[in-house]
């Protein structure tokens, strides 16, 4: 959903065709609605004592984002646009109009105007509907867009829209252009497209000519239009002038002189965008170089190194201090830090020395490289006596220097740019600042167009994947304004081509008289982008708008909670989906489906008050969009949040738990039973069975009560058993979790009940029948498990705790055995999440240690059990180490 907002300024358009029909078209509709009204007012003689209103809102589809081709940011901006133009038409109808009002003798002829004031889309698809949702809030982010309308941030979702696993990617598409410099000075300009030629004219040129109106464009910061308008009639050929008003990307494959001239000036003075082209569409170039570094080796670390106005400590008549650059690196380099970039090196001003800035160049790989100072093009460098240096003979003959400069007859120039052994992914070059010259009056002006093309140039040899650089000098407010916006767009993950249109178009609209949004030549690919840092906030496309992707979010990090192992990583998880709950949309929270995802993944983090929270929210919503099985992962976690109530007074000491930690425990005991039973009704399956018996497995944990555990260790027996038979029936290769509980609760039920009591009869058959249980269990893991991996190895411990248990006795030989075994696991792959059926198992068996049995056999037992659980745990942590 999209509002209106008055506003008197008219703006160009993207993909200019469609802007200028949905205009008429809007324009057209509300007129008509207008007529309406009006010969409504007449039928009923209805008295409007003032001039009126017609708030009007508007449902389309996204246009031209199907077969025609368009992307959904462009087909979403120009229908905005073309609602703006048709805004703007209807109050010029209107101020027409008024210059009639003194005319008016009918009262129902009083005027009647029409704005429209909102304007919803709408989409079939669920996956088209995210990308239109997430195009528009990145078009709110520029000026144009934010000046006019109100975004809606969340999407709005139907009954009957629909979804699919397979749908093609989002068209952003650019158009080819290659310009290429012949020997007669002409402009060989060559288009590569969707069909099987390649288009190619040549436009002949004077040079003399062309050269008077560059140095004009480039001389000054302030915008002057004739220029643009008559370098575009001078410089396009008139087949490709007929295109301008389709407003393309345009991507700019330029030789070393034809890169010399500002494409991105070009405006066409019979547009009624009246915008320059690299405005109202994106404009990059690419250079064409038949010398370049052929291995490239980029940084991997989120790094960046930012040097402003380096020549302020010492400055010169010929370079003053530039306070502009100073605060634009500055800027820069503290919006780097705040978007997760943890190594910034910054020298600005007094800190820049020459040896500094050297110094830090070679000292790591960067990332981003951005430059702000001075630029000089092949200046004359000589000594405190006239003499020549750097390479002079010493007579008096000078050296040209063409580079940033550091300091006095010191200079950072492509020479020492080449010896950077691992290249910048991006790179930005201001060297166009303008400052106050007090040096002499003649002093030619430099041609930061040539001195851009050359500094660039030697990048882009290295192979940087993106270069921008000032062709003249610039405006320092505006470069301020377009290096902020540039580095926002990109920190956002937005693509180069984006993020240059966008900071383009911002510093056009806001800079006045400046043509300081033209100066910058972008160099490389427009679909290139920075690898975000995790974590990093503001992203655009990282905004949650529907709920399915809320949903998705909070799955991913249920995912990542299962194979994180410290504190401080589980935190970073809690906190990340606590913002994704605190953030979201109200109406998304009436979702089941949401609210049962939301109460896995606290689950997961072991925050059980929230997990419950949520699964309780779930049951109570309409439409009932949960799974069956979020009801399972429910039961399970009300069973286990029972027993962390008790905390370590497990067994016999559950008795000495407060009341209210009991009757909390019953509570959800019988929410878990009640969840259970319900199920098991719909249908048995072996989870079903297998949580209904570790439901009484937990229960036996907290039961002070001997008869009540030997009761409840019966009915866990019996449940998993029939889990277990299921298992085999269906072959599945988790049979071994069923046997292994059912055989956990025999193994008890097994032991003698009073100390020192001999086992019955029947209770050594039991164990005969319980060791040849426990050998199948080393079957499963043969037959389903080949080769030596986490798993195999966790059944094998396994199989040896179940021995031992059997017998009621750890020996030092069975302790480190297992401990081994569980440890190899743990190297395996195993986390300490992964670990825990061991520990829990380990757990269970330390809490039915027979009170019946002496003291000092239940306290050797208990003390080896614990010292086995501390160290699976232990082992597990060593390998994240």
């Amino acid at each position: 959903m999209i509002r209106s907002c008055a506003s008197g300024e008219r703006t160009p358009g993207q993909s200019g065709a469609l802007a200028s029909t949905f205009a008429n078209a809007v324009t057209t509709y509300a007129l008509a609605r207008v007529d309406e009204e009006r010969a409504r007012r007449k039928a009923t003689t209805t008295i409007i004592s003032d001039d009126s209103c017609l708030n009007i809102s508007l449902t389309s589809l996204l246009i031209g984002s199907g077969e025609a081709g368009l992307s959904v940011a462009d087909s979403l901006q120009a229908m905005l646009r073309g609602v703006r133009q048709a805004n703007l038409r209807l109050k010029g109808l209107n101020q027409t109009k008024q210059t009639l009002a003194g005319s008016i003798k009918n009262p129902t002829d009083r005027s009647i105007t029409a704005f429209i004031d909102k304007i919803d889309f709408i989409e079939l698809w669920e996956d088209q509907s995210i990308r239109a949702a997430k195009a528009l809030l990145r078009l709110g982010t520029s000026s144009e867009i934010r000046a006019s309308f109100d975004i809606d941030e969340l999407l709005i979702e139907g009954r009957d829209g629909q979804r699919r696993a397979d749908f093609e990617e989002d068209r952003n598409w650019w158009q080819r252009m290659r310009i290429s410099t012949q020997k007669d000075g002409a402009l060989k300009f060559e288009t590569f497209g969707d069909r099987a030629r390649a288009d190619s004219w040549l436009q002949p040129t004077q040079r003399k000519l062309v050269q008077s109106f560059l140095e004009r464009a480039t001389e000054s910061s302030a915008t002057d239009s004739n220029v643009s308008f008559t370098m575009f009639e001078l410089l396009v050929p008139n087949a490709l002038k007929q295109a301008a008003p389709d407003r393309r990307n345009l991507a700019l494959m330029l030789d070393e002189e034809s890169a010399a001239y500002p494409w991105e000036l070009l405006q066409d003075r019979y547009d009624d965008a009246s915008a320059p082209l690299s405005v109202q569409a994106g404009m990059v170039r690419q250079l064409v170089l038949g010398e370049f570094r052929e291995k490239v080796v980029h940084a991997t670390d989120f790094s960046a190194l930012v040097i402003g106005d380096p020549t302020s400590a010492g400055p010169s008549p010929d370079f003053p201090a530039l306070p502009g650059a100073a605060a634009e690196a500055r800027a820069v380099a503290q919006h780097l830090r705040d978007r997760g970039y943890g190594k910034v090196v910054e020298l600005v001003e007094g800190d820049a020395t020459p040896e500094a800035t050297l110094n830090a160049l070679y000292a790591q790989p960067y990332r981003i490289l951005h430059l702000a100072g001075h630029g000089a093009f092949e200046y004359a460098v000589y000594d405190d006596d006239d003499q020549a240096k750097n390479g002079g003979d010493g007579d008096g003959s000078t050296k040209t220097i063409t580079g940033m400069v550091l300091a006095k007859g010191i200079f950072l120039t492509p020479a020492e740019i080449e010896q950077m052994r691992f290249v910048p992914e991006l790179v930005f070059i201001n060297c166009c600042h303008l400052g106050e010259m007090t040096g002499e009056a003649n002093r030619k002006p430099i041609p930061y167009h040539k001195l851009a093309a050359n500094v660039a140039a030697q990048f882009i040899r290295m192979g940087v994947r993106a270069v921008v650089a000032a062709g003249w000098a610039v405006d320092d407010s505006a470069a301020s304004t377009f290096a902020t916006k540039f580095y926002d767009c990109m920190l956002n993950d937005a693509t180069f081509g984006d993020a240059v249109q966008s900071a383009r178009s911002e510093v056009y609209r806001s800079s006045g008289g400046s043509n300081t949004w033209g100066a910058y030549q972008c160099y490389g690919d427009p679909d290139f982008s920075l690898r975000v840092p995790r974590g990093s906030s503001s992203r655009t496309d990282a905004r949650i708008v529907a709920g399915v992707e809320l949903q998705r979010s909070v799955d991913v990090i249920a995912l990542r909670a299962k194979t994180v192992d410290s504190a401080s990583g589980k935190q970073r998880l809690l906190d990340e989906l606590r913002t994704l709950a605190s953030i979201s949309g109200q109406r998304w929270m009436e979702s089941a489906a949401t609210c049962a995802a939301l109460g896995k993944a606290f689950g997961e983090l072991g925050s059980f008050e929230d997990a419950l929270s949520y699964y309780q929210r779930s049951r109570a919503l309409y439409p009932s969009d949960a799974t069956v099985e979020s009801l399972e992962q429910f039961a399970n976690l009300s069973g286990r949040s029972a027993v962390e109530l008790f905390s370590d007074m497990l067994g016999t000491r559950a008795a000495e738990a407060p009341r209210e930690v009991h009757d909390e425990a019953e509570k959800l005991f019988a929410q878990a039973d009640e969840i259970l039973d319900a199920l098991l009704v719909i249908g048995e399956t072996s989870e079903r069975l297998s949580l209904k018996g570790s439901l009484y497995k937990r229960k036996a944990m907290v039961a002070g009560d001997s008869k009540e555990r030997h009761r409840l260790l019966q009915q866990m027996a019996r449940f998993y058993g029939k889990a277990y038979d299921l298992d085999v029936a269906k072959q599945s290769a988790d049979a071994h979790y069923s046997l292994a509980n059912r055989l956990a609760a025999e193994i008890v039920l097994a032991w003698p009940l009073g100390a020192r009591r001999p086992r019955s009869k029947a209770a050594r058959e039991r164990l005969s029948v319980i060791e040849s249980g426990l050998e199948e269990i080393r079957s499963i893991a043969a037959r389903t498990k080949p080769g030596r991996d986490f798993w195999y190895d966790t059944l094998t411990g396994n199989v040896l705790l179940g021995k031992c248990m059997a017998r009621q006795e750890i020996n030092a030989a069975d302790l480190d055995n297992m401990l081994t075994v569980y440890s190899n696991a743990a190297i395996r792959g195993g986390s300490t999440r992964a670990l825990r059926s061991v520990t829990d198992q380990i757990r269970f068996f330390e809490a039915m240690a027979d009170p019946g049995t002496d003291a000092g056999k239940k306290g050797s037992l208990v003390e080896s059990l614990e010292t086995l659980r501390e160290g699976v745990i232990a082992a597990a942590m060593a390998t994240k180490l």
